[in-house]
Formats: structure tokens, sequence, C-alpha cells
């Protein structure tokens, strides 16, 4: 052990507090680096079920979800399938995400979607969504207005609903 640096079965591990300094490389444009200490990497699986915020649907058996921690960048993916709406009814939201989005302006982040299939929408327009400062969920959003986005309900999701998307947020 050298000040929280052990060398265990072939893996170099480093204490908590501690990780890789990278302060001795180049800074950003405008030398505001709030750390260059990268002391965190996980990876693991998270459930995401939607829900209106307060009632939450029967899921598939083949939703599931990955996430990569990096630093404070979390990568999350999902495969949804809805089974049953049972009475979530409102805005529709998918909650689980393994982090909550960090409190400031440049942390929101939005969803790419690669598919999306059996929802209750009209041909044309486009499922999206994103996650809001300081929240641990992703409101669900429709490309449905000449304006911009409006929210999603869990009735356009649908019995029967798929989709799958990734997004990358900060953790706060």
């Amino acid at each position: 052990v050298a000040d929280g640096l052990t060398l265990t079965n072939g893996n170099l591990v480093v204490a908590d507090g501690h990780g890789i300094d990278f302060s001795a490389t180049g800074h950003g444009l405008t030398d505001t680096d709030s750390s260059e200490l990268l002391n965190d990497y996980e990876e693991g699986a998270w459930t995401p079920v939607l829900s209106d915020g307060t009632n939450a649907a029967t899921m598939g058996g083949s939703n599931n979800g990955m996430y990569t921690k990096v630093g404070r960048n979390v990568t999350v993916s999902a495969h949804v399938h809805i089974d049953s709406l049972g009475s979530a009814s409102g805005d529709a939201r998918i909650t689980g995400l393994p982090y909550t989005n960090a409190n400031a302006l440049g942390a929101r982040a939005g969803c790419a979607f690669g598919h999306a299939g059996s929802l209750n929408i009209t041909a044309g327009h486009v499922l999206a969504g994103y996650v809001e400062l300081n929240q641990s969920f992703i409101q669900l959003t429709l490309w449905d207005d000449a304006g911009g986005t409006t929210s999603a309900t869990a009735a356009e999701i649908s019995v029967g609903g798929v989709f799958f998307f990734s997004l990358t947020y900060p953790a706060a």
C-alpha cells in the first residue's frame, strides 16, 4: 500500500477519495476546470419504469436498462416494454435513473431514441425525452407542435408500447 494505492490480484486499486490526477494536462479554453481527478467508474443495471409521477405502469419481461458512470458522466441505455398502463394516465416519464442529474443549467440532457413501436401517436410525430435539473427521471415528450415539444401522456405511450434509448447526463 502506497498512500491509498494497492495492487491486488493484478488489479490496481485506488482508495476512496483518490483517483487518477490529470492536472499535468492542458486546461480548458477558459482555464476554469473545477477538477482534473478521475475517481469513479461503475457499471450496473437499472430498472426503467413508465409512470405519470404517481402511478406506475406494469412493465414487460424484456424491460431492462444498463448504465456506465465515468467520473460524473452517467450513460444509460434501456429497452422499455409496457404490458399494462395500470392507473398511469398523466404526463409520461421513465423513472429509476441510477443517479440524480446535476443541478446546473448545462446539465439538462436529451435522450436519443433508436426505435419505438406500438405507440398511440399520430404518424410523423416523434418520441423524445429529457432529464431536467436535479431529477432522477426522464420526462417523455413528443415533437408534435410547430413550436416544439409537448408532454407525452401514458395513453400515447400505450399498452404494448416498446422503445429503446440512450442518454448521457452529469450526476449531482
